[in-house]
C-alpha cells in the first residue's frame, strides 16, 4: 500500500499563513523571513535559529553543522526569500544589532541571543491559529511542504536530499511515496501541471521510484536518518 505525504500546506493555505505575520513591525519582518527560510527552502527550525548574518545571499543558503553536525550548502529557493532576509537585514541594522545571528532574540536587553526551538514552534503555530487555518500548523510542517513542493516540481532526488540534509536516500523516499491521486492533487494544487493521463502520472512514479534505486544502490550500508 502507498504511503501519504507527510502533511503539508497547500499553496494557498501558506499564503494565507504568510499574510498573517504583521511585517511593519521589527519581530513580524524577522519571522516572516524565518517562516520562508523553512517553508521555501526546507530548512528545520533548529537550522533558522543558528543561521549566521553571511549564511543566506541572493544565491546560496548554507547550513553549518545541520543534524547530523553536517554542513551542506544549497541554491536559496524563491527570490521572495530573499527580499524578506534584506528587508529584515536593513531593519536589524537600524535596530543596532550585532549579533553574528540572522535571526537572534531583538527583546531590548536581551538582543542578539539564539532563538528557542519552542519560540519557533509557538510562532509558527499562533500564526497558523491567526491565519484561521484547520491544519495545526508547526515548523516541520513547513519543511514537509517545502521538500514536497520540490518533488512535485520535478526536481532530481539527489539535490532534494541534498536540500533536505538527508544523510540518507530512504528518508528523503517519504515524499514521493504517494497515490496517483495524491500527486494528480498536489501538481493541480501548484497549477505547474496539465491533466495528466493514468499513464504519465505512472510514468512520473516510476521515474521517482528509479532515482530512489539508484541512489540506495550508492549509498548501501547507511542508515537512515529521521526526518
Amino acid at each position: 500500500m502507498a504511503k501519504t505525504l507527510p502533511k503539508v500546506l497547500t499553496d494557498e493555505e501558506l499564503t494565507t499563513l504568510l499574510r498573517a505575520v504583521p511585517t511593519r513591525s521589527a519581530t513580524g519582518r524577522r519571522n516572516y523571513a524565518m517562516l520562508l527560510c523553512m517553508a521555501d527552502n526546507g530548512l528545520r527550525c533548529s537550522e533558522v535559529a543558528h543561521l549566521g548574518v553571511t549564511d543566506v545571499t541572493a544565491n546560496n543558503i548554507h547550513v553549518w553543522r545541520g543534524k547530523g553536525a553536517v554542513d551542506r550548502t544549497f541554491p536559496l529557493i524563491g527570490t521572495r526569500t530573499w527580499l524578506a532576509v534584506q528587508l529584515w537585514k536593513t531593519t536589524r541594522q537600524k535596530r543596532g544589532i550585532r549579533s553574528r545571528l540572522l535571526f537572534p532574540t531583538i527583546q531590548r536587553g536581551h538582543e542578539g541571543q539564539p532563538l528557542a526551538g519552542a519560540y519557533l514552534y509557538q510562532v509558527v503555530s499562533r500564526y497558523g491559529k491567526r491565519a484561521g487555518l484547520q491544519k495545526h500548523v508547526h515548523p516541520h510542517m513547513l519543511r514537509h511542504t517545502a521538500l514536497t513542493n520540490l518533488i512535485l516540481r520535478g526536481i532530481p532526488m539527489p539535490m532534494v536530499q541534498r536540500i533536505a540534509g538527508h544523510k540518507n536516500v530512504s528518508t528523503t523516499q517519504v515524499y514521493v511515496h504517494v497515490t496517483n491521486d495524491d500527486i494528480r492533487e498536489a501538481l493541480e494544487r501548484t497549477g505547474e501541471t496539465k491533466e495528466l493521463s493514468p499513464e504519465e502520472l505512472g510514468r512520473l512514479v516510476l521515474e521517482l521510484q528509479e532515482q530512489i534505486a539508484d541512489l540506495q544502490e550508492k549509498q548501501n550500508g547507511l542508515a537512515p536518518l529521521a526526518v
